[in-house]
This record gives C-alpha cells, sequence and structure tokens, in this order.
C-alpha cells in the first residue's frame, strides 16, 4: 500500500463505506480513463446486466498497482477472460517478440484500447489498427501487390501475414 503513496488516509481515500461503488470510487480520480471505459465494449456489456464483464479491478489490482509500471506478456489481464484469443496472440508474430523481450512489441490493449476497449474488427476494420504502427505497409506493398488500394479496403492484413492463426470469433 505504500507504493501507492496516498499520505495517512492511505485506506480511507478509496475505502469509505461499505456501500461505495467500486466504478465510482475509481471514477473519482481517473475521470478520463472512466470517461474511455464508459465507451468500450465491457461497459456495454455491464449495461446490458453482464455479471461477468470486467470492471477496472478486474484489470487493475488497487493495491499493487504503480503508475507507469511496464506490462508484460506475463502479466496482461486479458489472459483471464480471453485465453483462447490470448493463446493465439502468443503464437502470432507480435506475442513471440513480446515473450523474448521485445517491449515494442504490442501487447492486446495496444490494438483494441486499454480502457475505451474496442473490437479492431468492428467499426473501419483491422487494416486501419495495423496500420497505426505499421505506416510504411501501404507503400511497401506497392512494389509488387497489384490493386494496393482495393486489396488493402477488402482484406484484412492478418488474412495474409497470420495464414496459421486459428480463427476465433468472440461474440
Amino acid at each position: 500500500v505504500a507504493r501507492l503513496g496516498r499520505g495517512q488516509d492511505q485506506c480511507t481515500s478509496c475505502h469509505q463505506s461499505d456501500t461505495d461503488s467500486t466504478l465510482g470510487l475509481c471514477a473519482t480520480c481517473h475521470t478520463a480513463e472512466f470517461q474511455q471505459w464508459g465507451h468500450s465494449v465491457h461497459a456495454a456489456l455491464v449495461r446490458q446486466g453482464d455479471q461477468r464483464a470486467p470492471v477496472c479491478t478486474n484489470c487493475h489490482t488497487p493495491h499493487t498497482m504503480v503508475k507507469g509500471e511496464a506490462a508484460s506478456i506475463a502479466t496482461v489481464p486479458c489472459k483471464s477472460c480471453h485465453a483462447t484469443i490470448f493463446a493465439a496472440y502468443a503464437g502470432s508474430v507480435h506475442g513471440i517478440l513480446r515473450a523474448h523481450g521485445n517491449a515494442e512489441a504490442p501487447l492486446c490493449f495496444n490494438c483494441h484500447g486499454a480502457h475505451d476497449v474496442a473490437v479492431p474488427s468492428a467499426g473501419l476494420g483491422r487494416t486501419p489498427v495495423c496500420l497505426n504502427c505499421h505506416t510504411e505497409a501501404v507503400e511497401s506493398h506497392r512494389t509488387w501487390l497489384p490493386n494496393v488500394d482495393l486489396h488493402f479496403t477488402v482484406v484484412s492484413c492478418p488474412v495474409c501475414h497470420t495464414p496459421q492463426a486459428h480463427r476465433v470469433v468472440d461474440l
């Protein structure tokens, strides 16, 4: 608890009464993150009454959380609920790079968002998510791929770049 640096009232700054809701308490200090979470697929599940839907404390352990602490593949909270998808990620190029110590390789929240968790295949699709990091991809494909713009519009990057991946539809 001392790592939180809250001073004399370490416990009472969060534990004000037995009836305080976890979400309300988190929102008190973490307003921006709470607003982002409110637009997430997780928040939508909470609003639908899904008792399994994650809230702040499912991903963050408040008594051991350190601001700015680097996430590792071993501590990604996503795998608690998404074990099958996480296993597929661990076998992907990003997962393999991360497991071998490449801290630049993306973890789940780099593509899906940390608080505003979204499904990359919804909305604009996966390709724009990939192009956020792989900014040179379109131009490098122009050297050999015909109709690049059409390909990038209708075929998502993982179709070619993870052909061995086990496809999962997560509803």
